[in-house]
Order: structure tokens, then sequence, then C-alpha cells
């Protein structure tokens, strides 16, 4: 069948792509739409996967984001609506949950966060939610989640992240590091636009690198 992918952060790339490939493996065809935001479409570049781009990225700005939250899942809309598509699944991007409910596409959404307030707009309109089985059916209830869509996955988000992950040496080459004479050290830095970014990471952070 036609399923449709939604990548609209980083993140997203590592975690969707094994499961593309499984997609593809098992004879179905998907359609990716990127947001084009930080390095999101480099990665899928990267991952040799071929995407359309729909959307960007509006700033930290509350009112921005709102619009932009209307602006791209109209975008999404348009963009849906020519195809025949049986599922649409992400890792959490309401743009698409929204634009699915519209075009009445079944949708999936994983996460590993119940606390996420972005997911919380989701899980009414999802036909199934993913999440770790580490995660309890009480904590999800208490946030207002039905336990009848949920299905469980073994393991941790970061563990589909490396599912088929091969170090590639020639990007310490390219970063001209040199690995018989340093530590290198992989660090991601706050995400000082996101929606549930606190000011303390930074601040966390900052002493991280002093540190280091």
């Amino acid at each position: 069948m036609q399923i449709w992918v939604d990548i609209c952060h980083t993140p997203h790339v590592l975690l969707m792509a094994p499961l593309i490939r499984e997609f593809e493996r098992r004879g179905h065809f998907v359609r990716i739409t990127a947001r084009d935001c930080f390095q999101t479409c480099e990665l899928l570049d990267l991952h040799h996967l071929k995407y359309q781009v729909v959307g960007k990225h509006y700033g930290g700005n509350k009112f921005l984001k709102s619009y932009g939250l209307l602006a791209r899942t109209f975008q999404l809309i348009l963009f849906a609506r020519k195809y025949q598509f049986k599922l649409s699944f992400s890792s959490g991007s309401p743009y698409q949950a929204f634009a699915s409910f519209v075009l009445r596409i079944a949708h999936i959404a994983i996460n590993d966060y119940e606390q996420s307030s972005v997911f919380s707009l989701i899980r009414k309109i999802a036909h199934r939610l993913m999440f770790p089985k580490y995660i309890s059916d009480e904590s999800l209830e208490r946030k207002g989640i039905d336990i009848k869509k949920v299905i469980k996955f073994n393991g941790l988000k970061e563990e589909i992240y490396l599912a088929d992950f091969k170090p590639d040496p020639s990007v310490i080459e390219a970063l001209k590091m040199n690995p018989e004479r340093s530590i290198i050290i992989g660090f991601r830095s706050s995400a000082n636009e996101a929606h549930y970014h606190n000011p303390k990471s930074e601040l966390l952070m900052m002493k991280i690198l002093d540190f280091l």
C-alpha cells in the first residue's frame, strides 16, 4: 500500500530511515514529506532518501509557531490529496496528524515522551499511538491517552536509530578530527526554539562544556 511518512524535525530522520527501509522491503510504497528546518533535508540526503520539501520552520515565537502549524497543515493537505494514501506515519508530527484527519487517512504516531504538549494534540485524532513498553499504561492514562489505541514496542526509540547503523570514518575526516590525538565527543545542543525549551537546559549545557 501507499504509506506517507512526514519528517518535521532532525531526529525524526534517524528514527524513520530504518522503518522506511523495512516498509519498502515488505513491498509497500513510501512517500516522504520533510519540513525544511535545521539539518532535516541534509540528513535525508545523507540516508539517500527521496522526499518532497513541504513548509519551513517559523522560529521560536509562539504566534509564528501557531501560524506555521496552520500553514504547513494546509500545505500537507494539498500534497496528500493527490495520492491514495492508506496510512500516514510520523514521530508525532501535528501537521500530518491534522492533515490526515481532514483527509480521513489512518494515522499512526510514534512517541517516547507521554508528557509532550504537542503529542496531546495528536492523541485524540490518531488511529494508533506507539510507545516503548517501559512507559506504563497508568502513566499514559493519567495523560488522557486511550489505551485501546496504544501499541507498545519492545525497546527504546534510540535502538531504532541504531538498527542498521554502520560507522562512517569519512565523517571524522570531513570534520578534520584526528581520533588518535583527540577524545571525540558528540554533543546535542539545547533546543532553544523548541516548544519544550527550558532555559535551564542552556545553563546545564554550558556547565558541561566548561567541564569538558
